[in-house]
């Protein structure tokens, strides 16, 4: 069989540089000495490099200028071989894809080069490492977490930066008498810390009691922070009753949600807090009492001073220390821990031996 050698199209060679701009990956072209004859359009694109900064220049030469960090031009003229490298051209990562075209004898005359942008792919892997070296660290946080020490130490669990700073400052504060607001949002674990610097402090041997604000009615808020002397109010105890503040005496009041007292509430609270002394609702003898106060809100104290629902001057001296507690989602290095003080508190109770596993 004769064999037929096809004819170059004059249209082709003159739409040649058309034809490999249509091309995604970028085209670079070179001869056997390394001299640069084309580069198309998208080459351009992917490194930022005009055609106009390599065009008749040496791949060596641009290699010693920085303009490339690897060249496969050389390793192509040597190998005959399709040669891939990673190059650096302007903070962008390339593939280099560099193949052989020979000459009638055999010997190459020319290395064609596909590249191709691999930086949002090197992107990924670096974040699938970092992603790996997270999923380690939390690995190794929970595995030296021993729950019961959690339920000894008041369930208190910090494995994140912004836990550990908190526990760190109570260390400071929690042995003086100093009166400290909590803040955070519902849930966070505000009377969990409450009782923590309670343990800490001088006075862990003595009360520590709370009173949930928001759930007493209006009306009994009074006999329960004061207490009340027989006779007091209709269905009042014989004997009358100590409140919160004289049963406190020696030991810590932790006042939650102090932002729902109302006005009134308020003014007696500050005299109480102010004079470390209490009067009994339906009496009028003065008793005195030692009592270190926590407070706690989910509610903008602030806002509620400049709209003129809260006393500033109460807000002042419940605000002598300022805890703010994140929410979880904020702190997310303590989420694995808490599920497995979690698991082990509810496998205790119900007999189960539930595991948590991560894929």
């Amino acid at each position: 069989m004769e064999k037929t050698t096809s004819i170059p199209n004059p249209k082709i060679n003159r739409n040649l540089k058309k034809i490999l701009n249509l091309l995604h990956d970028g085209i670079y072209v070179s001869d056997s000495s390394g001299m640069t004859l084309l580069v198309n359009e998208p080459y351009e694109r992917l490194t930022g490099i005009s055609a106009a900064d390599v065009m008749g220049k040496s791949v060596f030469d641009l290699k010693k200028e920085g303009v490339f960090s690897s060249i496969v031009n050389p390793d192509v003229v040597k190998t005959a071989q399709t040669v891939t490298y990673v190059q650096e051209v302007k903070g962008r990562k390339v593939v280099l894809h560099g193949h052989p075209v020979l000459d009638e004898k055999g010997r190459v005359e020319l290395v064609v080069t596909f590249v191709r942008d691999i930086t949002v792919f090197s992107r990924l892997k670096e974040e699938i490492a970092s992603q790996k070296s997270l999923v380690d660290y939390y690995q190794k946080q929970v595995s030296t977490l021993n729950p019961e020490d959690v339920f000894l130490d008041d369930g208190v669990v910090a494995a994140s930066s912004s836990s550990k700073k908190i526990l760190k400052s109570l260390e400071s504060m929690a042995p003086t008498d100093v009166t400290i607001l909590i803040l955070g949002e519902t849930g966070v674990g505000k009377d969990v810390l409450a009782k923590r610097i309670h343990r800490h402090s001088l006075r862990a041997n003595a009360q520590f009691l709370k009173i949930d604000c928001s759930a007493i009615p209006e009306t009994l808020v009074e006999s329960e922070l004061f207490g009340y002397v027989s006779g007091a109010f209709s269905g009042a105890r014989s004997k009358g009753k100590k409140g919160f503040f004289e049963r406190a005496d020696g030991g810590t009041l932790f006042l939650d949600e102090v932002g729902e007292l109302s006005l009134p509430m308020q003014t007696k609270l500050l005299r109480a807090i102010h004079d470390q002394e209490v009067i009994r609702v339906g009496s009028t003898t003065v008793t005195k009492v030692d009592v270190r106060i926590i407070a706690a809100t989910n509610q903008n104290l602030e806002e509620k001073v400049a709209k003129g629902t809260f006393r500033s001057d109460l807000f002042y001296r419940l605000k002598v220390v300022v805890i703010r507690i994140p929410p979880l989602r904020e702190r997310k290095d303590d989420i694995l821990p808490l599920l497995m003080v979690f698991l082990h508190r509810f496998n205790k109770k119900y007999g189960k031996r539930k595991h948590a596993s991560q894929s």
